[in-house]
């Protein structure tokens, strides 16, 4: 799994992290290492944006953006 996190954001739901995927897959509510605190981080939803629409999304891969909902 590589990803690069580029984009936080305050939303009325909480935060938003976008993130763009580079390598692997990401699905929701499976935990990862998260390299810049040292621990294992659950991701508990995915989301992709429209404009000021959010769709729920299951999982994400290669090449695609997305939303991440609670990752600080």
């Amino acid at each position: 799994l590589f990803a690069l996190a580029f984009k936080l954001e305050e939303s009325r739901f909480g935060q938003l992290t976008y993130i763009r995927m580079y390598q692997g897959s990401l699905k929701e509510a499976q935990h990862n290492f998260y390299t810049g605190m040292g621990k294992m981080v659950k991701v508990p939803r995915l989301v992709r944006m429209h404009r000021n629409e959010m769709e729920d999304i299951v999982s994400i891969g290669p090449g695609e953006i997305c939303a991440i909902f609670g990752v600080k």
